[in-house]
This record gives C-alpha cells, sequence and structure tokens, in this order.
C-alpha cells in the first residue's frame, strides 16, 4: 500500500495532506489522531463539506471519546443549519461558530466541527489561529467560475458594476470594492436588502466573493473585458452575450497561522486543488510523520479481486455533456425530451446489466433522474455528485457513475495557464474523482472487508481505465450495453444536412486562419465563403460551428478563437503548448 502524507511550507505554513484510496478510512484516522491522549489540551477544527458527514464525524468522535479509558471529557461542538447556503454564509450558523472559536484562549481541548462553507466564511476572522488544528476533510473546489451580466446595454452594465467595485490590475485583475464602498459591498453580500435596496441584488454572487479576504476574486480577460478596461464600449448584440467571468479561489496564506493544517482527501496529488497550491502558489509538500497510518486500510489491493469494471460509450467516444445531451435517434444535440436522450439509454443499459440487484446511480441534476420519477430504474439509490466521504450506502455492491464534471473552456485555460496542466489533465483532475468517489460509495468502504463481487460502469472507456488500474486484480467488462457508437446516430445511411455541411465549411475556414487570429466577423466569413444558403440555415450554421471542443465560440456577430489570447493570457510555447498568465510574465 501506498500512503503520501505531505508538509506544506510556504512561509511559515504547516499543512499537511493525507493522500489515500478511497474508503481506506481516512476520517477514521483523523478521529483518531483527535483522540490522542498526548492531544487531548489542544484544539481542533474539523470541516467537511456536508452537513451529513459532519454530524457522521461528530458521533464517531464522540464515541471514540467516551470509549476511551480513563478518559478526560472533550467539548465537540457540532454546529450546522439546514440551509448551507445561507445561514453558513451570513446567518446564525457562522456566528455562532466564529464566536465559540474567538472565545477560546488557550489549549482547552475543544473542537468544533462546521461545513467547508461555514468554515471559508469565518476563516479570516478567527483571531489566535496558532492554536487551532484545522483538519479539512475532501477539502474545498480550488477554483470556483461565475458570470454577471451586463444587461443588453453594455455600457449602462458596466457602470453599474464599477460603481460598486474596481479591478485591481496590479493584483491579476483581482475585484475588490471601490474606495468607500466597503460597507456596501458587505451589505450586498449579506442580502441586507433593508440597507442596500433591491438594486444590488444581481452583484450579491460576486460581493460574497470579492468582500472575503480568504478568497481572490478575479475578472477572467476576455476581449470584452480588456475593452471595458481600456475605455472602449464594445458592440455585442444581445442581452446573452453580455457577461463577464470571475474565478474565485482559495489562497493558502489565510492557513499559515494555524498550528496545523491536514487535508484528507482521495487521490490527493492528481486534484487541481494540489496542482494549483504547488505550481501557482508555491506551497511544497513533504512526508508528515505523526499522522496514525495504522488505521488506513489499502482497498485498492484488498477488494481489486472482486471488482469488475466497464463502460457504456464505445472507444474513443467523449463522455461529455453535449453528448449525453443528444438525441439517440437522430443524433441531434440538445435534446430537451426525456427518454430519447443519449443519457436516457445509457441509464437503461445500466439497469439492465445489473438486473435485479440493487445500484447506485450518479447523474448530473440537469437530466432530471429524481428519485420517483418514470425514468428512475426501480432498483437503484441516487447518490450525488460531490466527493463526501459517507458511509450511508456502503451495503451496495453495484454503482452506474454517470455524471459529468468536465471543465469548460474558461475554466481549463484558467487552470492550465497557471498550474501548466495539460488540457488532458485538467480534464482527469475535474473528472476522475467524479467517477472515482462515486464507486468509493459501494461496498468497498465497508468497515468488515467482503468478498461480494462488485461492478462498476463508467460512461466512457478513459474513466473505466483509470478505475480498474487502481484496483490490482480487477476484471475488464469492456464496453456493455446497447448503446451504438456516437458517430452512427440518426443512422447509416443519413445524409448530412445543409445546415451541417456549412458547418463543417465554417469550421474548416476558422481553423485555417492564422492562428495570431483571435477574432473575425461572421459577415466577413460569409463574404468569402459565399454560401448559397437561406440566411436562416446560416444562422443555424454559424451557432453550429462554434460546438464544445471546436476551439471557436460565437459571440454576438463574431467568432471568437477560444484559446489562452481570448481569457487575456499570453501563449508561452513549450513542450506542451502551455500558458502562462499575461500578468505574471515579464
Amino acid at each position: 500500500m501506498t500512503s503520501n502524507f505531505f508538509l506544506t511550507r510556504p512561509v511559515t505554513l504547516q499543512s499537511f495532506a493525507l493522500s489515500a484510496p478511497v474508503g481506506s478510512g481516512k476520517t477514521r484516522a483523523a478521529i483518531e489522531y483527535i483522540a490522542k491522549p498526548h492531544l487531548k489540551d489542544q484544539n481542533f477544527i474539523y470541516v467537511a463539506p456536508t452537513v451529513d458527514l459532519i454530524k457522521q464525524t461528530a458521533g464517531d468522535l464522540r464515541k471514540k471519546l467516551a470509549a476511551a479509558p480513563g478518559h478526560e471529557v472533550r467539548n465537540v461542538n457540532l454546529i450546522h443549519s439546514t440551509r448551507d447556503d445561507e445561514e453558513a454564509r451570513h446567518g446564525p450558523v457562522g456566528v455562532e461558530a466564529l464566536d465559540r472559536i474567538n472565545e477560546v484562549d488557550g489549549h482547552e481541548g475543544q473542537v468544533v466541527i462546521v461545513t467547508t462553507k461555514t468554515f471559508l466564511t469565518i476563516l479570516s476572522a478567527i483571531r489566535s489561529p496558532g492554536i487551532w488544528h484545522v483538519i479539512l476533510d475532501e477539502a474545498f473546489s480550488p477554483a470556483t467560475f461565475q458570470q454577471f451580466s451586463l444587461g443588453y446595454d453594455i455600457g449602462d452594465g458596466w457602470q453599474y458594476f464599477t460603481d460598486v467595485f474596481d479591478i485591481d490590475t496590479e493584483q491579476g485583475h483581482r475585484i475588490v470594492p471601490r474606495e468607500g464602498k466597503r460597507d456596501l459591498v458587505r451589505d450586498i453580500a449579506a442580502g441586507r436588502v433593508n440597507r442596500t435596496g433591491e438594486k444590488y441584488t444581481p452583484l450579491r454572487p460576486i460581493a460574497e466573493q470579492a468582500s472575503n479576504p480568504a478568497l481572490r476574486c478575479e475578472l477572467v480577460l476576455t476581449d470584452k473585458a480588456k475593452s471595458l478596461l481600456g475605455g472602449s464600449i464594445p458592440s455585442v448584440a444581445g442581452d446573452k452575450d453580455n457577461v463577464l467571468s470571475f474565478a474565485s479561489y482559495v489562497a493558502p496564506e489565510y492557513f499559515a497561522g494555524f498550528f496545523e493544517v491536514l487535508f484528507l482527501s482521495a487521490l490527493f496529488e492528481q486534484t487541481v486543488l494540489y496542482h494549483l497550491w504547488t505550481k501557482a502558489l508555491g506551497v511544497t509538500f513533504t512526508r508528515h510523520q505523526g499522522f496514525p497510518e495504522e488505521f488506513l486500510r489499502d482497498t485498492h489491493g484488498e477488494q481489486g479481486r472482486f471488482i469488475e469494471v466497464g463502460h457504456l460509450l464505445h472507444e474513443g467516444d467523449n463522455a461529455s455533456k453535449h453528448n449525453l445531451s443528444r438525441n439517440i435517434f437522430t443524433g441531434e444535440p440538445e435534446e430537451g425530451q426525456k427518454g430519447v436522450r443519449v443519457i436516457d439509454r445509457l441509464v437503461a443499459d445500466a439497469a439492465l446489466h445489473f438486473g435485479a440487484n440493487r445500484f447506485l446511480l450518479q447523474v448530473n441534476k440537469e437530466y432530471g433522474y429524481e428519485t420517483g420519477t418514470p425514468l428512475f430504474p426501480q432498483n437503484a439509490e441516487r447518490i450525488p455528485t460531490f466527493a463526501h466521504g459517507r458511509n450511508k450506502w456502503a451495503d451496495y455492491d453495484n454503482v452506474a457513475a454517470l455524471a459529468v464534471t468536465n471543465p469548460n473552456p474558461q475554466q481549463m485555460e484558467w487552470v492550465m495557464s497557471r498550474t501548466g496542466m495539460s488540457a488532458s489533465e485538467v480534464t482527469h483532475s475535474y473528472r476522475i474523482h467524479t467517477s472515482y468517489q462515486a464507486f468509493g460509495r459501494c461496498s468497498i468502504r465497508n468497515s468488515v472487508p467482503t468478498t461480494s463481487s462488485k461492478r462498476c460502469l463508467t460512461i466512457g472507456a478513459a474513466d473505466a481505465r483509470f478505475i480498474a488500474a487502481q484496483f490490482p486484480g480487477s476484471r475488464w467488462l469492456g464496453k456493455v450495453g446497447s448503446m451504438p457508437p456516437l458517430r452512427e446516430l440518426g443512422g447509416h445511411d443519413k445524409a448530412p444536412s445543409v445546415t451541417d455541411e456549412t458547418a463543417q465549411t465554417i469550421r474548416e475556414y476558422l481553423n485555417k486562419l492564422d492562428h495570431n487570429v483571435s477574432t473575425i466577423s461572421i459577415r466577413s466569413v460569409k463574404g468569402v465563403l459565399q454560401p448559397d444558403v437561406l440566411s436562416g440555415t446560416w444562422t443555424r450554421a454559424t451557432t453550429r460551428a462554434c460546438h464544445r471542443g471546436s476551439g471557436w465560440m460565437k459571440e454576438g456577430q463574431r467568432f471568437i478563437r477560444v484559446g489562452a489570447a481570448y481569457f487575456g493570457f499570453e501563449s508561452h510555447q513549450g513542450d506542451d503548448d502551455q500558458t502562462s498568465p499575461s500578468h505574471l510574465t515579464e
């Protein structure tokens, strides 16, 4: 078994990370660590993403402390609400958690257990971090991306935005409150409409990020954003095109004051958080000798011979939301009717494959697979798409991991530019933890190792191969189910439509343009190609030409190359054609 324990030391930061297989007992080991007799006077903050997980951990910790011979009383404070988003950020839960932490002024053996949202909200306000150990179970998202609509009149929208916020170009285009507007931004973030009025409600998501000192909220430098910063108002038609994009992430400096910080994560070295903190933010990791490694199980080696892994799409077919939303009969994208989409065929194939056996089903929420709905398989139990470490489903042997968490082009470019990761590495880091964690919910995590057969089905072959490789001795099932190759959707004899042919002609023309061309008007392309089609067909073709992965997007009346330049980064040619943030270059 290979388990890596890391110590991070940028400046005075003392942060540990436990990377071990899914279901190996990382949370259980953390409980043993907190309960060690020689740490009885130490204070701990335990953080996990969901209320269910912190409840589970608090209960297990209390049992462990109560069963210890000659145990001394430890105060275990479980603080949460049933409204994670609202109360964790601004309501009584955040206030209670911060008060409980800040009233401790020495080594009192206090344990405070909160959700990740609560912790990140109060992080910068903790007065004496040096007396606290922090344990982050499954950590947090490395970066979040949001959009803000400027409205139909882009000039008015930009004025509305800049009345409240400023863009600090010397700090990576960080979004900060304008001078004299800090209190207003705090009120907007807290939803205090009685103070701000309804006028600023659309700015609340940005205000929540910009008002938290522990987060960095940065403007993504699209051509539109650069024009606005330069004082010119770009001409863009249509309300839906007038958007600004933002990236927010947690910087490690706010962890530097704690006595120690421990991250618990399966396959930690393959997370975007690991790459972002090490490669972009200067954090280094070394092994920590004091954590109770003896309590971990090698679920990979222990369970491998009982595991079978297969995939539902054909080799080479991409597991993307674009493909999952296609019509199974015509191949057309963005099918709105339930029951005739690719995802519906895959769910049906998984249910047929498992037969009468119960199985866990992981599907993106937007596809409508809620328990009790007509499409939901009778023997299935739905599980969420994020990692959470719960043991609720440890009596299930079968899993259909059919959720997709691929990064969009914004996320892809932003992460690549800051970490030096390749596009395939970023996609892998975003996606594999979804399917890998889904399989980790089943009986492989049972505290008493089982010898029952466990079976995992994924959407694509790449994810299935990755999971199979983690479990030595597992049986490879290969392609499972009745799904035909995606290229055959609509039938072998179906001729491409005029729209498809025109879109292909547009793509071929765009891809032949010099790489220095980042944008071109649709009118000029039409003038060159002189298509003999109706205006409606041309309009549909210009949209279809810019499908995900084409390298182009349609923005108003222009084609925009979706590359480093689109997001405001300079391209630096290297072995992997990686990019770096333009504001970090000389």
